[in-house]
């Protein structure tokens, strides 16, 4: 693994903390119903009223699109939030 910091030549990596996956999956979930409720309303119950359906597919696909983009975030931040200790400090 490429350490995201270098450390001292005399240093050695003891170990690499990261938070527990479930704390990741809490703060995923209102990504989640957020992603099935917008899912939901989209495909199962189609919308079709002229112009206020096509608004309202626009505001849930953007809630999907947001979704989306909430639970990459939170995936990039667990990834890359570690602790590292070392020998030395």
């Amino acid at each position: 693994m490429v350490m995201p910091v270098e450390v001292m030549p005399n240093e050695e990596v003891v170990q690499l903390v990261r938070q527990h996956p479930v704390h990741v999956l809490i703060r995923m979930t209102i990504p989640t119903v957020m992603l099935l409720i917008s899912a939901y309303i989209l495909f199962v119950m189609d919308p079709d009223i002229g112009i206020i359906g096509s608004m309202f597919e626009f505001v849930f696909a953007s809630l999907g699109v947001l979704a989306l983009l909430a639970m990459a975030l939170f995936t990039y931040r667990y990834y890359y939030d570690v602790w590292i200790i070392t020998s030395q400090r």
